[in-house]
């Protein structure tokens, strides 16, 4: 939203020091910069996303769909272990030695449910409806990977998937940089020469962002991959892992006091996932996909933040539950889905740092003379919106700009907005001793936290990033 308010020139300088390509925000400024029609770009993407999971996944047509290894023309196909896309969700299991047998079973072609199975599942999905709304490319990526797996699996059967393929891969190599490079190294990899044709096209065809790409390439070999939970590089794959999980099986902005009931069912689930791909010729080809995709974000973004990258593998993942799961399986999850996308945090679908209460706090700052904020730990964006004019703000991030607002906040009363978790090495911490120090203070926290959950909050030793401290000083 801020980016569609810059001048063109300054948002694409923006963007190239950035590790976004910059279609999505071209778009984006097509629309007034208001926050309702900056989301509803990506209402539309989920939608078109749903129709393409069903016209091309799930045999929308009400048939079973094309047998996954028919080629040209209902041929037999050269490459038997090559899946179609249109039949991931509905076709046989295996052919040959140990196919399925004639009568059908869950997750069968002849299994005429699964496709609603498959649609309930996606529509309520918690992961989808928490990301789709958001002013970001996630569905655009979603609905964009749909289009160019079908059109390569075309390809690669030898049919012609060109208009697919292209479609899909020459835009979201301009959308978002992850799933292009997970999706292309795979399909040059493992597919056939139109297969590399088409991911060679798509990716050449950012070539006039070619030194921006560069750019983003190096930042992320750079990069630390954010603060850690576990505090150990290695055990900090448990919670991104974990919490990807979480977020495609029952969503992460589930009620807290529901939370810790809906977690018991996430092995159930991913057990469905694992029965209704297991021994699934395209099942190599995704896993390849999510390991890739997975060894990106897991180098670049901390554990809240791999689901949304990642939710380009969610229709993928949808249809290997829905196709595990039978009837009272799918009917028992999405009940639980139906409690998840319940969220009674505020009346809104948010997880808990989009759920920051910033306008409480905001409204608790008055009167606003003088204001610290702590921008190592959060985006103090949405925060100022709320402020009262005139409200005078110190920006903290370090040690330097913590002395210069101790230098500075002499005699008068001032505020302090916090994070409860300081991934500094104490700067916020020494700074809060000293403000207190010389001055007579009254702290107020804050959080979408329930009460079970309050329960694992210390200021001292939390690791969680949505609570905040409002601060007065006199």
């Amino acid at each position: 939203m801020c980016s569609s308010d810059l001048p063109l020139g300054d948002m694409l300088v923006g963007l190239g020091a950035d590790v976004h390509p910059p279609l999505f925000f071209l778009l984006a400024r097509l629309l007034p910069p208001d926050p309702a029609w900056q989301r509803l770009p990506g209402v539309i993407f989920a939608l078109a996303s749903t129709v393409a999971l069903d016209r091309l996944y799930l045999g929308a047509s009400g048939g079973a769909g094309p047998d996954v290894l028919r080629g040209p023309r209902g041929a037999r196909s050269s490459v038997p272990d090559r899946a179609g896309p249109e039949t991931l969700a509905v076709s046989p299991a295996s052919s040959g030695p140990g196919a399925p047998s004639s009568h059908p079973r869950a997750g069968s072609a002849a299994d005429p449910d699964l496709r609603w199975r498959t649609l309930l599942l996606w529509a309520l999905s918690p992961a989808l409806l928490l990301y789709a709304p958001m002013a970001r490319s996630y569905s655009l990526q979603v609905l964009l990977v749909l289009l160019a797996v079908a059109g390569l699996f075309r390809l690669q059967r030898g049919e012609n998937g060109w208009a697919l393929a292209l479609a899909g891969l020459v835009p979201l190599a301009w959308t978002h940089y992850l799933p292009t490079l997970a999706i292309g190294s795979v399909a040059l990899l493992r597919g056939n020469k139109q297969v590399r044709i088409a991911t060679a096209i798509a990716l050449v065809s950012l070539a006039p962002w070619a030194p921006e790409a560069r750019d983003a390439l190096t930042l992320w070999w750079q990069r630390a991959g954010g603060y850690l939970v576990s505090g150990n590089p290695i055990f900090e794959h448990v919670p991104r892992l974990g919490w990807w999980a979480l977020t495609f099986t029952v969503g992460e902005s589930s009620p807290g006091d529901a939370l810790f009931g809906l977690v018991l069912a996430l092995p159930f689930v991913l057990l469905a996932a694992l029965r209704g791909s297991w021994r699934r010729p395209e099942l190599p080809l995704v896993l390849l996909v999510a390991l890739v995709g997975y060894v990106g974000v897991a180098r670049w973004s901390s554990y809240p933040f791999v689901p949304a990258r990642m939710l380009f593998l969610l229709p993928f993942f949808v249809i290997a539950v829905a196709r595990g799961l039978g009837r009272t399986g799918t009917a028992a999850l999405a009940l639980l889905q139906l409690v998840a996308v319940g969220a009674w945090i505020d009346g809104s679908l948010l997880n808990r740092g989009y759920a920051t209460p910033h306008r409480e706090m905001a409204a608790a700052i008055t009167p606003c003379d003088r204001l610290i904020v702590d921008t190592a730990n959060s985006d103090d964006t949405a925060l100022r919106r709320y402020l009262p004019p005139g409200c005078d703000v110190l920006a903290v991030a370090d040690d330097a700009s913590a002395d210069a607002a101790l230098a500075v906040v002499n005699g008068a009363p001032f505020w302090y907005w916090r994070n409860t978790h300081d991934v500094t090495d104490g700067v916020h911490a020494r700074l809060e001793t000293a403000l207190s120090a010389e001055h007579v203070s009254q702290a107020t926290l804050f959080g979408p936290y329930s009460g079970p959950e309050r329960l694992l909050i210390d200021r001292k030793s939390t690791r969680l990033n949505s609570s905040h401290l409002v601060i007065s000083y006199a």
